[in-house]
């Protein structure tokens, strides 16, 4: 029985075709959204109903906060009863959900929010995940007629549009997301056919490919192979010179190292076939360490882009004027700095997008400010080597040696790698790859000293206008624009600091009955008040403790110790409050500058950001544990 038939047969009998007594649920997004139980398709709805199953169903098992799923299903404009809305949509789904009248054990409740539990592969998504998992091991060990037909299996899932009909801005994210993965997994399974020999058979569904996706070099990559294994040299260079003039005309950069060496080898009668010109790490044809350059994937791991980003037009065009740079000697690196809050992260992001056709070999990301080890500089460098397709059992143990072995698969690709978070320099130079085709988008409080950049972008607050613009977005224009004071006066609240104001938009989204003056009461009364904003991994409080944890003892004394000085203070104060030398001072507060937590407007002159002031001031009287500064390195 092949996989696509035991994924129908569980839908059809409730679980596995060996064993029909069991009756799971399954679920399908990758086409029409829906619920499967024994065989029987239940009813799903309205089109916003069913959104807001496929909303928990693609959060992965975690759990969704009210706010988010309001702005899952009606992004920038709720409705006044959307809350309740949501509830009725959950209390829809339970009914047809759970069984037993025991308390919810499939859709439950979390906070003010829900998760839905799902059987193991019990969503084709998931279900096509690991059959593409598989795929890659396999090739990588060699077996390419299976990961031929585990790549088969998983594009058979997708039963047209992804969500089809969905309304909602989540829904239209999600359908950009699973195009794009289909469109990888795609071209993988084309590479694996023209390294079976099997190019007669693919040139017509690569031809289409190619009519479809004309700016996308490896699409035209491989149909240049695949006509030249079929001895049609003169039609595969008239694909390279079409491509190369559509790059230059619409977008101004020429084809990467790739596409470039396969059109010198076939104007020189040579071989474009990477099994005899091109190795790779990984494992093939039973030699440990080695993977042919075709069964290498295309990783694409980026976080989807902030639905509400607003602004930040100028930054943006840096940034990719900044990675798109022509003829480069060395990888471009650019660094996004600013004061926790400012929106690094989103901008990184909204940008890096943006810049999917300039780096066809694949995007690679990494959070290095999240404490799990998979965000040490050892771990980033096993992710990297496992999504570039090599074997757990070939990453060497070394840092150094992986840091080789990264460069080394990247050697003439073009993959834009994205370091988020980056708390100190030693956590990036290991990271950053040698080829000049490659880019490299680094976000942190401070510049990476040591690391050559190409283009620095530094951010600061909002102005007002942007602030209310942001606050629109996630609230309502009309919203705004029916107390425009209110929304003014709440943004100063927020100091104009993106990530405050978005908290505070969506803290308003979901209670449509409050007034911004309410907010706004509650943020100035309390002097701690807009740190407090946001829940969880998404709190202020976390951002700023995160901060706290990469201070020196003696850093951390004078964070606390100089806001009773007020926002803004000069050298002498600061060597009276801190009780040393001037000289002292000056070194100690301006090591505060270098890390983004203090601003020097002029010489001897230092402030803090409002969001900063309002913790250190409020929190200086507690004494916790802080973490360890040193522990995300290596």
């Amino acid at each position: 029985m092949s996989d696509i038939q035991r994924f129908v047969g569980r839908q059809e009998h409730g679980g596995d075709p060996d064993r029909r007594g069991a009756d799971p649920l399954r679920f399908t997004v990758l086409g029409p959204v829906r619920a499967v139980r024994g065989g029987r398709t239940l009813p799903t709805g309205s089109p916003q109903q069913q959104a807001f199953l496929a909303a928990l169903l693609l959060h992965s098992g975690r759990a969704s906060g009210l706010s988010e799923l309001v702005h899952a299903l009606w992004g920038e404009n709720p409705p006044d009863a959307a809350v309740s809305t949501v509830r009725t949509h959950a209390w829809r789904w339970r009914t047809l959900l759970e069984r037993g009248g025991g308390a919810p054990s499939v859709l439950v409740s979390v906070g003010d929010g829900y998760r839905l539990v799902v059987p193991e592969l019990g969503l084709d998504l998931d279900f096509a995940e690991n059959l593409a998992h598989r795929a890659r091991l396999a090739a990588a060990d060699g077996g390419l007629e299976l990961a031929d037909g585990l790549l088969a299996d998983a594009l058979a899932l997708w039963q047209g549009n992804p969500l089809s009909g969905l309304p909602g801005p989540f829904a239209e994210q999600q359908r950009i997301r699973l195009g794009e993965l289909r469109l990888a997994w795609t071209e993988e399974r084309l590479r694996i056919a023209l390294a079976l020999g099997h190019h007669a058979l693919v040139l017509p569904e690569l031809t289409l490919l190619a009519a479809e996706q004309p700016s996308r070099e490896h699409v035209h990559e491989l149909l240049m192979r695949a006509l030249h294994a079929a001895g049609r040299q003169t039609e595969a260079l008239a694909v390279f010179s079409r491509l190369r003039h559509a790059l230059v005309e619409e977008q101004g950069i020429e084809p990467g190292q790739a596409l470039k060496s396969l059109h010198h080898r076939i104007l020189a009668g040579g071989t474009p076939d990477p099994q005899s010109s091109a190795w790779r790490p990984g494992r093939a044809a039973g030699v440990p360490g080695i993977v042919r350059a075709g069964a290498v994937p295309v990783p694409r791991q980026l976080p989807p882009g902030t639905v509400d980003f607003t602004g930040r037009h100028e930054e943006i065009a840096t940034v990719v004027r900044g990675l798109t740079a022509p003829a480069r000697r060395s990888p471009a690196v650019v660094a996004i700095t600013g004061a926790i809050g400012v929106g690094k992260s989103a901008l990184a992001l909204q940008a890096a997008h943006r810049l999917h056709d300039a780096f066809p070999d694949g995007e690679l990301y990494a959070d290095l400010g999240s404490d799990d080890a998979g965000s040490t500089t050892a771990g980033v460098l096993e992710g990297f080597l496992r999504a570039l397709g090599l074997p757990a059992d070939a990453v060497p143990e070394r840092v150094s040696e992986r840091s080789k072995m990264v460069n080394t698969v990247l050697d003439g690709r073009k993959v834009l790698v994205v370091l988020d978070n980056v708390r100190v320099a030693e956590q990036v130079r290991s990271l950053v790859p040698g080829s000049a085709g490659c880019g490299v988008l680094i976000t942190g409080w401070a510049p990476p000293f040591g690391v050559s950049t190409t283009e620095r972008v530094c951010l600061g607050v909002f102005t007002a206008d942007e602030a209310l613009a942001l606050l629109g977005a996630v609230v309502g224009p009309d919203r705004v624009a029916a107390d425009r004071p209110g929304a003014l006066a709440l943004v100063e609240a927020c100091g104009l600091l993106p990530l405050a104001v978005r908290s505070a938009g969506a803290h308003l989204a979901a209670r449509p009955g409050w007034s911004f003056d309410v907010l706004t009461a509650r943020l100035v009364s309390d002097p701690a008040g807009t740190t407090r904003l946001g829940s969880g991994d998404r709190s202020m409080l976390t951002a700023l403790r995160a901060i706290e944890g990469q201070l020196t003892d003696d850093q951390h004394h004078a964070f606390l110790a100089l806001a009773s000085e007020g926002p803004e203070f000069g050298l002498r104060a600061a060597s009276s409050v801190l009780g040393v030398a001037e000289q002292e001072a000056e070194d100690l507060v301006e090591s505060l500058v270098d890390v983004a937590v203090l601003e020097s407007p002029a010489p001897g002159q230092y402030r803090y950001s409002h969001l900063l002031w309002s913790f250190a001031r409020y929190y200086a009287r507690f004494h916790y544990e802080r973490p360890d500064p040193t522990s995300r390195i290596a």
